[in-house]
């Protein structure tokens, strides 16, 4: 299958740049439309239905979030990957409650994001792992549905790299549990219906760091395991 994907870059110059680096990297990527101007990137959206778009969280103007509900609105099923820097990471929470699935750093190679576009693609959310937990975190505090204690001390543990075994140990609960409580977490942050299972929510004790984002497939059962945790040029669930 080819994954149709739209670049949106205020710098039409580098959109060019990365659709051929793109391209040149993915045999299963193919750049349907690229353009610098947010009414095109409407139009290409609306007429190709692409899979994916591809754009910065920062450029002039209203910025990455506003074209992320843009994006939406002409297109449900599209789905919005994001290039920033760590400079944007406080910004991150919004752009995923604004409809975007994923996260990759702009200088990231183009293996790294063309990983990431094959993930969204099987409804898997991506957000490097150093930012998950204070990601998810600063979800609950926005969040209408308050997060319990344990669900809390499980984002601590994602936030500090806890693989899934480590966070049980610590509170005292089987590795089975703290999945049932990373679900939990999702339904209350309204992530659930974005996200498929194949992959873990915090690290697995028997995973590896790092697997090929190919691994595993999609499930038609919604749950949090479809949050993959990127790492500098690999993506790990």
């Amino acid at each position: 299958m080819t994954i149709g994907v739209v670049l949106y870059d205020d710098h039409r110059s580098l959109g060019r740049s990365l659709a051929r680096l793109l391209e040149a990297e993915a045999p299963d990527v193919e750049v349907v439309g690229v353009t610098g101007d947010p009414d095109e990137l409407e139009r290409l959206v609306s007429q190709l239905l692409p899979e994916v778009v591809v754009m910065p969280l920062r450029m002039a103007g209203p910025g990455g979030t506003a074209h992320v509900r843009r994006v939406r609105s002409v297109s449900p099923t599209t789905r919005v990957v994001l290039l920033a820097t760590r400079d944007d990471e406080t910004d991150l929470y919004r752009a995923l409650r604004a409809g975007a699935w994923g996260y990759v750093g702009v200088s990231d190679a183009p293996a790294t994001i063309a990983a990431a576009v094959r993930s969204v693609c099987r409804g898997q959310v991506v957000i490097p792992a150093h930012l998950a937990g204070t990601v998810l975190r600063d979800l609950g505090d926005a969040s209408p549905l308050p997060l319990t204690g344990v669900e809390r001390d499980v984002l601590g543990g994602m936030e500090r790299g806890e693989t899934t075994k480590e966070i049980g140990v610590r509170l005292r609960i089987s590795e089975r549990a703290v999945h049932r409580r990373v679900e939990d977490i999702f339904s209350k942050l309204h992530l659930v219906d974005r996200v498929v299972s194949g992959s873990g929510s915090a690290r697995s004790s028997e995973e590896n760091e790092a697997v090929p984002a190919s691994a595993g497939g999609p499930s038609s059962r919604p749950g949090p395991q479809g949050l993959d945790l990127t790492t500098k040029g690999t993506v790990s669930p």
